[in-house]
C-alpha cells in the first residue's frame, strides 16, 4: 500500500519539482464566466518555450522518481478536465518541443461538455474517447478526473469511493491499462477518496494550491497557471519551492493586503 502523511509536504524532501495546472487554451473576454480557466494560445506557446529552456519538463512518473543530480527543477505539465481546446492547441506545441503532459479527464463526460460549472456558451467541449485514446498511445498521459466530476470534500464518503472506482474502471476499460494517478475534482482531497486511491493502487493523486488537511504523495499540490502570469510569475510557480513560499505566513499576510487590487491582472489568481 501507498504511503499518505498528515501534516507533512515536498518540501522537507528538499526537491525542486512542480506540477503546473491548465484548463482551456483560447482567449475569452475578461469576467466571462471562468476566465482564469483559459489561456491565450500565443501566451501559452511562449510559456511552453521558456519551460522548455528554463526547467526539466517531466511526466508525471519521473516526478516521483528519486531526485537525480542538480540541475534546474523538474516541472510536470497537468490540464484538468481535458478540453478539446487543449488538444487542439496545446497538443501540437507541446508536441513540437518534445514536451510530456498529462491530462486528468471526468469519465463520465468524456466526449461531452462541461456540465458542472455555470451554464455558458464559452468552448467547454470535451476531448472525444479517440482523442483520449490516441494522445495517450502517443506519449501522453490520460489519468482520473473522478467520473462525474463532484466534489470529494463535501460528497457522501461512500459516494466519493463509488465515484473514484467507476472513473478508475473507465479508464482502464478505455486505455487499456490501469490509472496510475488521480486530481481531485475542484483540488479538494478527502480521506475517502485517498483511501479509495489507495486501495486502487494509484500511485499519487493531486489536490490544487490551497490549504488540505491531507498532504503528501496522496494530495501532492498543484499549482494553476492563470491568464495574468507572466514570465516572472511563470518562473517562481515552476520553480519548485512557490507553494511552500506563497503559504509563508509573511507573503500570506502580504496577500491578504494586495489581492483586492491584483486579482486577475498580474500577480496571483
Amino acid at each position: 500500500m501507498h504511503r499518505h502523511r498528515l501534516g507533512t509536504g515536498d518540501r522537507e524532501r528538499g526537491r525542486r519539482r512542480a506540477v503546473l495546472v491548465y484548463h482551456s487554451i483560447g482567449s475569452v473576454p475578461r469576467g466571462a464566466p471562468g476566465f482564469n480557466g483559459f489561456i491565450p494560445a500565443a501566451r501559452f506557446a511562449a510559456q511552453m518555450a521558456y519551460l522548455a529552456e528554463h526547467r526539466r519538463v517531466v511526466a508525471l512518473d519521473d516526478l516521483f522518481d528519486p531526485a537525480p543530480e542538480p540541475g534546474p527543477p523538474r516541472v510536470a505539465i497537468t490540464f484538468d478536465d481535458a478540453y478539446r481546446s487543449a488538444f487542439d492547441h496545446a497538443v501540437p506545441v507541446l508536441r513540437a518541443l518534445g514536451l510530456a503532459a498529462t491530462f486528468f479527464v471526468a469519465t463520465k463526460w468524456i466526449g461531452g461538455r462541461n456540465v458542472w460549472d455555470r451554464p455558458s456558451d464559452l468552448p467547454l467541449d470535451l476531448m472525444t474517447p479517440e482523442q483520449l485514446v490516441e494522445l495517450d498511445a502517443s506519449g501522453f498521459a490520460v489519468e482520473s478526473h473522478g467520473h462525474a466530476h463532484i466534489d470529494y470534500a463535501r460528497a457522501d464518503p461512500r459516494a466519493v469511493e463509488e465515484d473514484v472506482r467507476a472513473s478508475v474502471e473507465r479508464l482502464t476499460d478505455l486505455l487499456d491499462r490501469p490509472a496510475r494517478y488521480l486530481a481531485y475534482p475542484y483540488g479538494r482531497a478527502s480521506p475517502a477518496a485517498v483511501a479509495e486511491a489507495d486501495r486502487l493502487d494509484l500511485r499519487a493523486a493531486f489536490t490544487l494550491d490551497r490549504p488540505q488537511q491531507i498532504t503528501g504523495d496522496f494530495a501532492f499540490a498543484r499549482t494553476p497557471v492563470v491568464p495574468a502570469d507572466r514570465r516572472l510569475v511563470l518562473g517562481l510557480k515552476s520553480a519548485g519551492r512557490y507553494i511552500g513560499w506563497r503559504h509563508s505566513t509573511p507573503v500570506r499576510a502580504a496577500y491578504g493586503a494586495l489581492r483586492p487590487l491584483v486579482r486577475n491582472r498580474w500577480l496571483w489568481p
